[in-house]
């Protein structure tokens, strides 16, 4: 685990740079959320199956986009996502709800700007847990989770202007956990001990759907000097 944040700290290095270089272009700041499905890949020793059934969670937050130029941006932002699953006989529901901070780089597409598609880690840091079930009496509740997930974040969409300085986006968002949050448990029933809980990795599609503002260029903005 260590070796990955190294790695995010070194993108973050890479990234101030070009963020210094971008004071004098317009930035976009915004708001974004929308529904998502979630599935956990699990290598779980009491469920050997490789998917968990999927669930229909969401999330919220806001959003900044900074330019290098007029095809390539850096984007980031912090977020609430719940995740989350239900079994199909609805017998229980797990809910985690995290605090994400997504660096992607991202391509804007043909010559007007409204596609695009982005790629970048992200860091997520798990703010709290839930667990409801009747039948199975707390029986998950002694798994125990790590407070912070990693991954890939993968995205595409559309950015449509709207009046003046507001533009809208439409896309789709796949946040790929690359670390395994099940912390080490030994599973026990009737007396004997079966090993450990096994692995659980994060994935969730978000439908996204956001407003941003469009700040205007400072170069324009800037009176010239007169002697």
């Amino acid at each position: 685990m260590t070796h990955i944040y190294k790695l995010f700290l070194l993108f973050l290095m890479l990234l101030a740079p070009s963020l210094c270089n971008c004071q004098d272009r317009k930035f976009q700041v915004g708001i974004e959320g929308g529904p998502s499905l979630c599935v956990f890949r699990e290598e779980m020793l009491l469920f050997p199956r490789k998917y968990d059934d999927l669930g229909l969670e969401g999330m919220i937050g806001v959003a900044f986009s900074y330019p290098i130029d007029n095809n390539y941006a850096f984007c980031t932002g912090l977020s609430w996502e719940r995740q989350g699953y239900s079994n199909r006989s609805g017998d229980f529901h797990y809910h985690f709800d995290y605090l994400i901070l997504p660096v992607v780089f991202q391509v804007n597409l043909l010559k007007k700007k409204r596609f695009y598609i982005n790629m970048g880690p992200y860091v997520g840091y798990l703010l709290s847990k839930g667990f409801k079930s009747d039948y199975y009496d707390g029986f998950f509740d002694k798994w125990k989770y790590e407070k912070f997930d990693t991954g890939i974040t993968l995205g595409l969409g559309v950015n449509l202007p709207i009046f003046h300085h507001f533009s809208t986006t439409i896309g789709l968002r796949n946040n790929f956990g690359l670390m395994n949050i099940q912390k080490p448990y030994t599973v026990t029933r009737d007396k004997y001990n079966m090993g450990n809980a096994g692995k659980s990795f994060t994935n969730s599609t978000i439908i996204l759907i956001g407003i941003s503002y469009n700040l205007p260029d400072k170069k324009s903005t800037t009176k010239p000097v007169t002697e």
